[in-house]
């Protein structure tokens, strides 16, 4: 502790000081009040100081954050103005405003709405909820406050993890399906593209509810390229991007399918560059055995506790009566994502779909390597 010294002659000083306030304070005249001010300052040690100070900048600390919009509204009425700000820059704005701030941007209202999947802007995936280091597990595990908050986007891209990530196709299925009971029309097209070849009445049943919604890609699906033209035209490969998968989403997909190197040789990967899936190889016939592919129960919580605590939505298709809806229909023994389709002029390039396939034409990619056979 540090000690402090002083002359006898200031010592004689501060004795006569305390003598003089101590007669001024019994009276009630102003004169000893402030006196009695002044000696009350001029006797404070050095961290009583420092203990006034800081309690002082405590003080207008709490001053400051009590804003007066805060006093003036309803915290429901600034929620309600908060919750049009959807954006994950917007949102990180708010959450580095003020306290009061950060705790509106984490209700449940705003995780519903927020926009996790990115602007359109964002060609390489930075401006969305997965980020460049996130692993398979902490993008999935990041996700689930979004979900059960009813955000469809987190749904879809929760499935999508579960499918190509952790090769867990009936865990992923099951969330694709409730985001669809839910209305979310790229879940309903992942669904499809999936189930084609395990349930194809499905599959059938979720391209065509994409399709009702106008979902490019999935009517791309059902009808043939000719009357594709006929109706829609040709549109080009900027216009056809829009309909893709986050490009957050897809450079984990992709990360994890290079990082697995033990599948690669029973794995096929889209060979359209802006998507993120793959399938199993006609002669690969069981699932390969990855270590740690299976996430840690203590770390990811139950698919079933997550898709039915989804808060602020009721299903919005059930009276369609889709397949996945009747009690009769049972998920197949073998569940597996369907197999890739092959280019029938070269039939070296493969593609999930014939979105992808048009895409990689359109763009010039495929065009300029595609050899008649």
């Amino acid at each position: 502790m540090k000690r402090f010294s002083c002359s006898d002659d200031q010592l004689s000083r501060s004795s006569q000081l305390v003598q003089d306030l101590s007669s001024d304070g019994t009276s009630n005249d102003d004169g000893g009040q402030c006196k009695r001010i002044r000696l009350s300052r001029f006797l404070l040690l050095p961290n009583q100081c420092e203990m006034s100070r800081a309690s002082s900048a405590q003080a207008r600390r709490r001053e400051q954050e009590s804003s007066r919009l805060m006093s003036m509204l309803p915290l429901e009425i600034i929620g309600k103005c908060l919750s049009f700000m959807h954006t994950s820059k917007s949102r990180y704005a708010l959450c580095s405003t003020c306290r009061d701030f950060n705790r509106l941007c984490n209700k449940q209202k705003m995780l519903r709405e927020l926009d996790i999947e990115g602007d359109d802007s964002d060609t390489d995936g930075t401006r969305g909820i997965i980020i460049e280091t996130d692993s398979k597990n902490a993008a999935f595990e990041r996700l689930v406050p979004y979900a059960r908050a009813g955000n469809l986007s987190a749904l879809h891209m929760m499935g999508s993890i579960r499918c190509y990530c952790f090769d867990d196709v009936e865990g992923g299925v099951k969330i694709f399906r409730r985001a669809m009971s839910l209305g979310h029309v790229r879940s309903a097209y992942s669904l499809g593209l999936i189930l084609r070849d395990s349930s194809e009445e499905e599959a059938t049943s979720a391209l065509e509810y994409a399709a009702s919604k106008n979902f490019a890609p999935a009517i791309q699906e059902l009808i043939s390229a000719e009357e594709m033209k006929q109706k829609y035209g040709e549109p080009s490969a900027e216009q056809l991007k829009q309909h893709f998968d986050p490009p957050c989403l897809t450079r984990l997909l992709s990360k994890t399918f290079l990082e697995e190197t033990d599948c690669l040789q029973s794995r096929s990967h889209c060979w359209n560059t802006q998507c993120g899936r793959w399938a199993y190889k006609l002669n690969s016939c069981e699932k390969s055995s990855v270590p740690g592919d299976e996430p840690d129960d203590g770390s990811l919580l139950c698919i079933d506790s997550i898709i039915n605590d989804i808060h602020g939505f009721n299903s919005s298709i059930d009276e369609h009566n889709f397949e996945f809806n009747n009690p009769a229909c049972s998920t197949p023994k073998v569940l597996r994502t369907s197999r890739m389709k092959m280019c029938s002029r070269c039939r070296k390039a493969k593609y999930c779909s014939k979105f992808c396939q048009v895409f990689d034409w359109r763009s010039g990619r495929h065009k300029r390597t595609c050899i008649s056979a």
